[in-house]
């Protein structure tokens, strides 16, 4: 049972909660497709609120997918690894979602590599 306040005074509740429709008849007899890669990813370093990861590629270098393409630079820090077979195009500051420039690793892609790990 979900409950809501009212004014302050009172607790409102209803039986067995919200459950808006799903529409999964528009999608669920439809085959699941892959889709080719973007021709280019920019992928932040800094993944959280710990410290950015530290590039270990450089501009030029091939990548597989599953790569190591950054270390771990600190005590609250992550790895981060290729998604995509490609090309480091650039190690630099771009764009981020949260408005703000982040260094990154942006990778031209091959599009229409085999979408397997490296070595799985």
């Amino acid at each position: 049972m979900s409950r809501l306040t009212g004014n302050g005074n009172e607790l409102l509740t209803f039986q067995h909660g919200v459950h808006p429709h799903d529409y999964k008849e528009l999608s669920n007899q439809c085959a699941i497709e892959r889709l080719p890669f973007p021709d280019t990813l920019t992928l932040p370093l800094a993944q959280h609120i710990g410290a950015p990861s530290k590039p270990i590629v450089r501009k030029g270098q091939r990548v597989r997918r599953g790569e190591k393409i950054a270390e771990a630079a600190g005590f609250v820090s992550v790895a981060l690894h290729s998604p995509v077979d490609g090309e480091v195009e650039a190690i630099g500051l771009f764009d981020h979602p949260n408005g703000q420039m982040q260094q990154s690793i942006r990778l031209r892609t091959d599009r229409f590599s085999a979408q397997q790990i490296a070595g799985g």
